[in-house]
């Protein structure tokens, strides 16, 4: 392309690349593009995390399922926020609720001893007492030892 300017002279340019012209879209999007990239990488990071931290919780809850069952304990857990209550079948079993409904603390005040919702001391042997009686109706009857002298 030719120009002429002042006195005469003549002068020639050229018509800008689309380098020159785009220079700051283009590393514009390259910029939002790598930012975006990286995202997802950091999700793909993320997720393999949840997912070991997930199996990790799954393998804790299981050995917890099984010293519980072993020891015949009934587990129980409130969380504050919603009142609802989790709990192991054992729990489930020994105070006759539901195996699958959700538990709220109401239902399980409900079937709890009215003595123990007193807050503060509660003597123990009664407790006790209490609990065992609820079990002598789920467990069958066991044969007392006997010790003989030789």
């Amino acid at each position: 392309m030719e120009h002429t300017v002042w006195g005469g002279v003549r002068r020639y340019s050229r018509q800008p690349t689309l380098w020159e012209r785009y220079q700051w879209w283009i590393v514009g999007v390259l910029a939002i593009g790598l930012l975006q990239a990286g995202l997802i990488l950091l999700l793909g990071v993320n997720l393999v995390r949840r997912r070991r931290v997930e199996r990790a919780l799954r393998e804790s809850e299981e050995r917890l399922d099984v010293a519980a069952h072993s020891s015949g304990a009934g587990l129980w857990g409130l969380d504050l926020d919603t009142r609802r209550i989790w709990a192991t079948s054992r729990l489930r079993e020994l105070f006759q609720l539901s195996p699958v409904d959700d538990l709220e603390v109401e239902a399980v005040l409900a079937v709890v001893h009215p003595a123990d919702h007193v807050r503060g001391e509660i003597d123990q042997h009664d407790r006790h007492r209490r609990l065992a009686e609820a079990e002598s109706s789920l467990l069958p009857q066991r044969r007392k030892l006997h010790k003989t002298n030789f």
